[in-house]
């Protein structure tokens, strides 16, 4: 009872700010990145661990950004070194299993981005690709809600709120050789 009249008060005196809920597809789209994102984590933990490994043998994996690259290095490093193959085969194996779902995770995030007008919008631009148009449209989803441009980078958390345009009064104070009056 308490809690209705609390809120009846609140409507009535306006001290309530409006929230905005995202879109069930917008749910799914944020769920499918973070996914990505977790796999992503998960690939470097990994290939960090593989290279520590290795080192402790003496081992260097290099620069073996690409799984073919790795396979490489890797089949050269069990020709020196016969006795880690089996040691290294799991962690291999994970890693591997977690680039085939990494790989499917990117062919079902493209497929929405390709299909989503302001995505293919944004692809448009060079450097933008679909896991980019999508997270920006997933954070975004309505721009119609932000009063000003410069609130959507505030929103996504790129710049502060308000920034001051000029000179600060520290800086006119310093410029003025040093008296505290401010012009």
């Amino acid at each position: 009872m308490h809690d209705a009249e609390g809120l009846a008060q609140l409507a009535r005196t306006g001290w309530y700010k409006r929230v905005h809920m995202k879109a069930s597809a917008t749910h799914i789209d944020r769920a499918a990145l973070r996914i990505r994102a977790q796999l992503i984590t998960a690939r470097t933990s990994m290939a960090n661990q593989l290279r520590r490994l290795l080192k402790l043998f003496g081992l260097r994996m290099g620069t073996a950004r690409t799984p073919g690259r790795r396979a490489e290095r890797l089949a050269a490093f069990h020709a020196q070194r016969p006795d880690l193959t089996p040691l290294f085969a799991p962690l291999i194996a994970a890693m591997e299993a977690i680039e085939e779902q990494l790989r499917a995770s990117n062919r079902l995030l493209n497929d929405p981005a390709k299909a989503d007008k302001v995505c293919a919008r944004l692809m448009s631009v060079p450097g933008v690709g679909p896991i980019t148009a999508l997270t920006f449209t997933a954070t975004i989803e309505d721009p119609h809600r932000f009063a000003r441009s410069e609130d959507v980078g505030a929103y996504a958390g790129l710049v502060p709120p308000t920034q001051s345009i000029g000179r600060t009064r520290c800086e006119r104070t310093y410029l003025q050789g040093g008296r505290s009056h401010v012009a």
